[in-house]
């Protein structure tokens, strides 16, 4: 049953034209029968696009390493874990923990660690009424039992909401722009304001106390933020991420010098992505 819920995820995906929020909504599904069912999935190799080459070689936005250690060949290893997900994703945030121990383990074992945003809803649109609300309700609290993280449920009292996920990914690009390696601990702050304290990613002001927190000039983060720059660099992560046939969120992937294997689509545990990773 998974894995027809999963090929069905990626027809949908691949152009047949249906709302969006139906593939959400059978992306979230997957994610609670991988963890109800614990089925594994192999690891799927596909070659690197020719636009996304230059990128991936150059190690933009990786954290743990510098272009300096790149140039003199300093690195551990030639490969790299990228991991894909988006701030709104309740599977990322349920896998949180789970990233923060996959992050140090990149930076013992592997040598580089990388995070990209790959937009789950840019834009929204999705009505916010009743049947929504209580969609989000019961996936939100199922996925709390599931994987142990808090999950407030203040934002579904909201009359209004636009479940725009483009601007909490533009905001983890533009902390990585303006101060490079933070990234991981800023998506996961963005995550707890999101869905612990139930404030809304698209305000200015909903980034104030994490910027001081991580030590980013606020000023210079919303400057930064509501730039054409920003937008384009946040869009570049979104094409990486479709360019690597990403369909479900959380990803993690691993780049070797000419491929890029999918190592996990959905939530996973530590173990399991550590076995797969020391397998390929």
């Amino acid at each position: 049953m998974l894995f027809l819920v999963r090929q069905l995820i990626h027809l949908l995906d691949g152009g047949v034209q249906v709302g969006g929020d139906i593939l959400w909504r059978l992306q979230e599904f997957a994610g609670l029968m991988y963890l109800e069912r614990r089925e594994h999935r192999a690891s799927i190799s596909v070659t690197i696009p020719p636009e996304s080459s230059l990128e991936l070689q150059t190690g933009a936005g990786a954290t743990g390493s510098s272009n300096s250690e790149e140039g003199a060949g300093k690195l551990k290893s030639d490969r790299e874990i990228i991991y894909v997900g988006d701030p709104m994703c309740s599977w990322c945030w349920g896998f949180y923990p789970t990233l923060k121990q996959l992050s140090a383990y990149c930076t013992e074992k592997v040598g580089r660690f990388r995070i990209v945003v790959g937009g789950l809803r840019p834009g929204g649109g999705e009505p916010w009424n009743e049947e929504f609300r209580n969609f989000l309700r019961v996936h939100w609290q199922r996925v709390g039992e599931l994987t142990g993280q808090p999950f407030g449920l203040r934002l579904l009292e909201r009359d209004r909401f636009n479940y725009d996920t483009e601007p909490a990914c533009r905001a983890v690009v533009t902390a990585r722009s303006l101060l490079p390696g933070v990234e991981l601990g800023f998506f996961g702050a963005v995550q707890r304001e999101f869905y612990v304290e139930s404030q809304d990613p698209a305000a200015p002001e909903f980034y104030s106390d994490i910027c001081a927190r991580f030590g980013i000039d606020s000023e210079r983060f919303l400057q930064y933020f509501g730039s054409d720059e920003a937008v384009l660099e946040t869009q570049k992560d979104f094409g990486l991420a479709r360019a690597w046939n990403v369909t479900g969120f959380p990803s993690v992937l691993l780049r070797t010098t000419d491929s890029v294997a999918k190592v996990a689509s959905g939530f996973s545990t530590f173990e399991d992505l550590r076995r797969r990773i020391e397998g390929n």
